[in-house]
């Protein structure tokens, strides 16, 4: 990915519409109103509902076009640059916004592990499993 991640949750969707260049011309995005396309977990969400829509799409027909596999390359690129931020607004963010919202379809929800990198997955991992409060706790 060349975009750079953003440093704050307020860069998240200027970050998105960089990152994922099927996103700002998709029906998904456009039905936030103008307004509200400055919103991170609005632009995020928005971008959860096309990620779901994609991957049902290429699960369903596995001859779907370049460009559905290349926006959701490039939306799982800029979720795994969020969770591997650092920055621990925005991998909140990144969890409620998005990986609760794949938690349920099993086979869309495989299909996307699949395309997750490793900071992506340990920020499931860890959302899914948190271990007991001592393990990340204060004091931990």
């Amino acid at each position: 990915m060349t975009v750079p991640a953003p440093t704050t949750v307020a860069g998240v969707p200027a970050f998105i519409l960089s990152a994922v260049s099927g996103f700002q011309n998709s029906a998904e995005y456009l039905r936030l109103d103008v307004e509200l396309r400055t919103v991170p977990g609005l632009v995020l969400g928005q971008l959860t509902i096309l990620l779901r829509r994609l991957q049902t799409e290429a699960l369903e027909r596995p001859s779907a076009n370049r460009e559905t596999a290349q926006t959701l390359d490039q939306a799982a690129e800029a979720l795994e640059a969020l969770a591997a931020s650092g920055n621990h607004e925005i991998q909140n963010l990144v969890i409620v916004e998005c990986l609760e919202h794949l938690h349920g379809a099993p086979r869309m929800r495989e299909a996307l592990w699949r395309r997750f990198g490793p900071a992506t997955r340990a920020l499931y991992l860890a959302w899914v499993d948190p271990g007991p409060p001592s393990k990340h706790g204060p004091g931990a």
